[in-house]
């Protein structure tokens, strides 16, 4: 065996021990959200090693991470997720996505460094307009409120929290500004996929998800996009190669 394959399973067994971890103390690994859902952060540890590890490497950690949700749904006594096609399936699948999503962002920056950040800023200006006006409206709705008497206060929501995020992606390296924006991209194709799921196979309604997928995803792209984006710049800085399975 190699140094350079040791060297990628070192870091599997690293990720997989972070995500046990998570698992056996769920308490952090699956905090409580808002209507009692639990947010899952073992995201954290699958999606760095989906964007510095092949992609075989990503699809075991996303088949471990729903193997995690199964087996604690029958702890906790969550019925749903208690179906693989709903806890393990959406997990294996996303992998997907987040890899080419991650690979094509940085391509786009490499082709046009000078224009990074206005296409990351763009994209994530879309799905945030997106998340906070229907899905609030959605919320809205639940509980009766009359949305269009909030609007004003949902723009000023919008607009504070995309001035945080241009402002966050002046702190990072300008050769690595697709990394906040594909975590966050990679965050919503797994809640998507998983949603999608809940509704295909279990009896989960479009409008009760669409809030979760408001509240939770936010929540979750927010400790995502904290956690995840200075280790994996640390790691690509140290092993640029790491995406080839190389040391050097």
């Amino acid at each position: 065996m190699n140094n350079n394959r040791i060297f990628l399973l070192t870091l599997m067994v690293t990720f997989i021990t972070i995500m046990v971890v998570l698992t056996v103390f769920w308490q952090i690994g699956y905090p409580l959200m808002f209507g009692g859902v639990n947010m899952n952060l073992l995201i954290v540890p699958v999606l760095i090693g989906v964007f510095i590890l092949p992609l075989k490497y990503g699809i075991v950690l996303g088949f471990l991470m729903g193997m995690s949700s199964f087996i604690l749904s029958f702890a906790l006594g969550i019925p749903i997720f208690q179906n693989p096609l709903i806890s393990v399936l959406p997990r294996m699948l996303f992998i997907l996505p987040a890899f080419y999503i991650y690979r094509f962002m940085r391509s786009i920056v490499e082709k046009y460094p000078k224009y990074g950040k206005q296409i990351s800023f763009i994209l994530i200006s879309l799905v945030t307009v997106f998340s906070f006006y229907y899905g609030l409206e959605q919320i809205f709705k639940l509980m009766n409120w009359n949305f269009e008497t909030f609007v004003p206060f949902i723009l000023v929501m919008i607009v504070f929290v995309l001035t945080f995020y241009f402002n966050y992606l002046d702190r990072i390296d300008q050769k690595f500004i697709y990394v906040p924006t594909s975590l966050i991209l990679g965050t919503l194709s797994h809640s998507i996929i998983t949603i999608l799921s809940m509704i295909v196979f279990g009896d989960g309604t479009f409008q009760t998800l669409i809030v979760l997928l408001t509240t939770n995803v936010l929540a979750e792209a927010i400790i995502v996009v904290a956690i995840a984006t200075p280790i994996v710049i640390v790691l690509k800085t140290i092993y640029p190669n790491i995406e080839k399975g190389l040391m050097v």
